[in-house]
């Protein structure tokens, strides 16, 4: 029977009683057991005192251990008899006054009992409050998701009064008025920052509903169920401690023996269900789960739950749609992966509570506990996103718009460079903007979310079906967007030149106009690389590769499709290349040859330039410097891979991988060289490489530093 499932939203008081539980282990093992090793020296006598103060102390928490600190009905001794563990004791405390006349042979074996089950309580009561820490900590994200709905509420209503504000400057403003036009942009500008808010607030519902389900129905009775199974490993540790106990009495003398035999048969009665279920029956109480929160206009407003989706705001929600689904896309395997962890450690934990010579089950279920809480936050995350996937689909249906999302990176301008948005200047080391190095766009951070996810070098799904029935007006106004973006970016080149520094803008734009055709960013390949695993592909000098994935995480390693016959894809060092503008690329076979530097000569490189701005104008070639971020030399692979970290760790369990390329399946024992990544490579996993030369990733609660 599962607490999660008949003790709805009771985490605490399960706590406590799974405290109350640890605590008598430890009574036990300071009370009983110490002092009865002492008490065996002194004879008898000294053993009815012993027993009396276990006795006392069981008496103590007999109550909280059984029935919780505020059970839902009276309690009743007849609880104490219905216990399977105090059953137990109190047969092991008369059975023990039988055999007070005994002297204490066994002193030292009791004492040595009595330190490890001293141990067991402790490292259990530690992952009790571990586990009260993340039962704290989901409340937290709970209500972090429920602050966060009240936030848009509050901002929806602020937005609103805004807009009856700007419609009232608007009235008043008469038609001849020269003020009118600017008043009427501020109101229309006002609805649409409303509209935004209205949306922003009916995500936060959907969102807040969401989290508020799971917490209740997933998190909550997960948390609840783990402190039961650690209810069940502590009954199951201090049972098999005090049978050992006893059965090392028993081989003291044969006059004892068949007292000793009736408490350990006694022992072997303790049911952690059968408990389990009386703490149940005396904790049962009503539990409603709280019902979904809905849309509240703003006061004086006669609105509608639907979400506004024409001009802007749909833009925005086509956005945030194209990011949530790339965000889960990215989480899914992690989830999965977590989720065959989970499995694999739970049945460990099942298989050394069993058998306790296989291992310490203290560690596995440190260990799942762990895992558990890393499993529950990408969870949470998914769950939120697919929340607000499922409200936006609802909205928009299957108008995506062109689904070419820009692949926009943060950076300063060192010079003026105007917003292809809105048309405004980006300019200041403070004031970072947007740029899409493939086609050239840039934007402020604010004005990143609202571009149109049209980018001309990004592949789409959609560009089959569509045609170019409604792209036709969208290609035409980029072309002119970026035809004026390059004039003005073509000037400030010249002058930033003169000053001996340029902005990364500046270069990207010097390539001339995007091309329009949606091929993806290419790259040239450098130096001559062999794969060594079969997550990487072979290239050879000078020539030309799609780039499918860049190298976003800065682990060193970009993913590359070759082209031609053959095609093969996989990663390649992403200091062996260098991203090609459009048009660049036509060239395969030369490569890197004399073409290719007097092309180097007349302009800048779109993969040396995706760094800091290039200092005191030497990162034009010709000018007697070089470009920043280039080798002289082809960097040496073998030693980047052989050296790895200098750390290695030790597998503990097996490890079946394959869910995807990147993991490395591990036996217990094998040795891993952990290269530069090592535990930072993302949370919960490690990369190293096999003596075999298997390079991939597995979990990080697998293995053990050496």
């Amino acid at each position: 029977m599962s607490f999660g499932s008949a003790l709805p939203d009771q985490f605490a008081p399960i706590a406590a009683a799974v405290g109350a539980n640890i605590a008598i282990a430890q009574d036990l093992a300071a009370v009983f057991l110490t002092e009865r090793s002492a008490l065996e020296r002194e004879y008898a006598q000294k053993l009815q005192a012993l027993v009396k103060k276990a006795r006392a102390a069981k008496e103590k928490r007999i109550a909280e251990s059984i029935a919780g600190p505020d059970p839902s009905k009276a309690w009743s001794p007849d609880a104490v008899r219905r216990s399977s563990l105090h059953t137990f004791l109190s047969t092991l405390f008369t059975g023990t006054e039988q055999i007070a006349q005994h002297h204490a042979q066994a002193a030292d074996s009791l004492m040595t009992f009595s330190t490890d089950l001293s141990t067991s309580a402790r490292r259990k009561e530690e992952n009790r409050k571990r586990q009260s820490q993340f039962a704290q900590q989901l409340i937290a994200e709970r209500d972090d998701v429920y602050a966060a709905r009240l936030k848009a509420k509050a901002r929806y209503d602020e937005l609103c009064s805004e807009v009856e504000s700007a419609r009232q400057k608007r009235e008043k403003a008469a038609a001849d008025d020269r003020h009118a036009d600017r008043a009427a942009k501020q109101f229309e500008q006002a609805e649409v920052d409303m509209w935004n808010g209205k949306n922003a607030y009916i995500i936060a519902i959907a969102k807040a509903n969401a989290g508020k389900t799971k917490f209740y129905r997933q998190d909550l009775p997960a948390a609840q169920d783990s402190l039961q199974r650690l209810w069940s490993i502590n009954t199951s540790r201090v049972t098999s401690i005090l049978i050992k106990s006893l059965t090392n009495l028993r081989q003291l003398t044969e006059s004892i023996q068949t007292q000793l035999s009736q408490v350990i048969d006694k022992a072997a009665s303790v049911k952690s269900a059968e408990d389990h279920a009386l703490f149940i029956e005396y904790n049962h109480r009503r539990f409603v789960e709280p019902s979904d929160w809905a849309f509240e206009p703003c006061q004086g407003f006669f609105d509608t739950p639907d979400m506004t989706t024409n001009g802007s705001p749909k833009t925005v929600l086509q956005n945030v749609l194209l990011r949530d689904r790339k965000k889960i896309a990215d989480v899914t395997n992690t989830i999965e992966s977590k989720r065959r962890e989970l499995a694999g450690l739970e049945e460990l934990c099942d298989a050394y509570q069993g058998n306790e010579n296989l291992g310490s089950v203290d560690d596995v279920i440190d260990n799942l506990v762990e895992s558990r809480r890393q499993f529950s936050t990408l969870d949470t995350n998914k769950t939120l996103l697919e929340a607000e996937v499922a409200e936006i689909t609802r909205a928009i249906g299957d108008d995506e718009g062109e689904a070419r999302p820009h692949r926009f990176k943060h950076q300063s301008f060192a010079v003026p460079t105007t917003c292809n948005l809105c048309a405004g200047t980006i300019w200041g080391l403070s004031k970072q903007g947007a740029v899409c190095k493939p086609c050239g766009y840039t934007a402020h951070i604010k004005c990143e979310i609202k571009v149109p996810a049209n980018c001309k070098q990004a592949p789409s799904s959609l560009a089959g079906a569509s045609g170019l029935g409604s792209g036709a007006t969208t290609i035409s106004r980029a072309s002119s967007v970026y035809s004026t973006a390059t004039t003005s970016s073509m000037l400030t080149l010249n002058s930033a030149t003169t000053r001996g520094g340029l902005s990364r803008m500046t270069m990207t734009n010097a390539f001339g106009p995007p091309n329009l055709a949606g091929f993806p960013l290419r790259a040239r390949v450098l130096y001559s690389f062999d794969a060594t695993s079969p997550f990487e592909t072979s290239v050879r000098e000078g020539q030309v590769v799609d780039v499918l994935e860049e190298d976003e995480d800065g682990s060193g390693w970009t993913k590359v499709k070759s082209s031609g016959a053959g095609v093969e894809q996989g990663l390649v060092p992403t200091t062996y290349i260098e991203f090609v503008a459009p048009g660049d690329d036509d060239d395969e076979d030369g490569g890197a040859g004399k073409g290719g530097e007097e092309e180097e000569e007349e302009q800048p490189n779109l993969g040396e330039l995706d760094g800091d701005a290039i200092e005191g104008g030497t990162g034009i070639a010709g000018s007697g410097g070089t470009l920043k971020g280039r080798s002289a030399a082809a960097p040496s692979l073998a030693a980047s891979v052989a050296g790895g970290s200098g750390e290695r760790v030790r597998a503990l369990y097996d490890f079946a991988g394959g869910t995807t390329a990147d993991e490395l399946s591990l036996r217990a024992g094998d040795i891993v060289h952990l290269t530069p990544n090592g535990f930072g490579y993302a949370e919960g996993w490690c990369e190293g490489i096999l003596d075999d030369g298997r390079r991939g990733i597995f979990p990080s609660s697998y293995v053990e530093r050496l």
